[in-house]
């Protein structure tokens, strides 16, 4: 049974709690093959009451399919590990937030040897995600705006903590949009 909470960036304060009814996976998804449409959908028993800490996703438009975002400052969040400690629990009472540029996918090829267009990478000295921050957003800011471009798939843990001195990989939102549309009936920008 899964539940889906909401409403703070305090695993203590949460103000929604809303059951899962349904997960979709990505109709190309492989347990077994780590580089392959890490994306899934999660039907609510019901719909979220949006607030100031609640807010709907702002999806990639249409006309940035194609583009590799290199170079694009990304903010990315999750209650995984901090990589600051070994026996730390997970989730953490308090949501993290990581900085980094994205990276060419050539480059990030470097890290690791199976890197397709459907991924985004990102890295960075300040750290990156660490256990337990799998499925979660990578966002870039545009007009003050944050959108997702990005979903946490996979990482291996550097030296002296999360992701330092090694790439990020993260499934690329552009490349599934028409599956998105398909299941979701979500509207895209142009």
């Amino acid at each position: 049974m899964l539940t889906v909470l909401l409403g703070s960036t305090d695993i203590t304060r949460m103000t929604q709690f809303l059951p899962v009814t349904r997960v979709l996976l990505h109709w190309n998804h492989s347990a077994t093959v780590i580089s392959r449409a890490d994306l899934a959908l999660l039907t609510l028993a019901r719909a979220a009451n949006l607030n100031e800490n609640v807010a709907v996703a702002q999806l990639p438009r249409w006309s940035q399919v194609g583009t590799t975002f290199e170079g694009f400052g990304s903010s990315m969040v999750g209650w995984g590990e901090s990589g600051h400690r070994v026996d730390e629990v997970v989730p953490l009472q308090h949501l993290q937030i990581v900085r980094n540029p994205i990276i060419s996918n050539s480059a990030c090829g470097r890290t690791h040897n199976f890197i397709r267009d459907e991924h985004v990478c990102t890295a960075g000295d300040n750290g990156g995600p660490c256990h337990g921050d799998e499925g979660g957003p990578v966002m870039i800011t545009e007009a003050g705006q944050l959108t997702v471009i990005g979903i946490h798939s996979f990482h291996f843990t550097g030296i002296g903590g999360c992701e330092r001195g090694r790439s990020a990989v993260h499934t690329r939102l552009t490349e599934h949009l028409d599956w998105l549309v398909e299941h979701t009936g979500v509207y895209i920008r142009p």
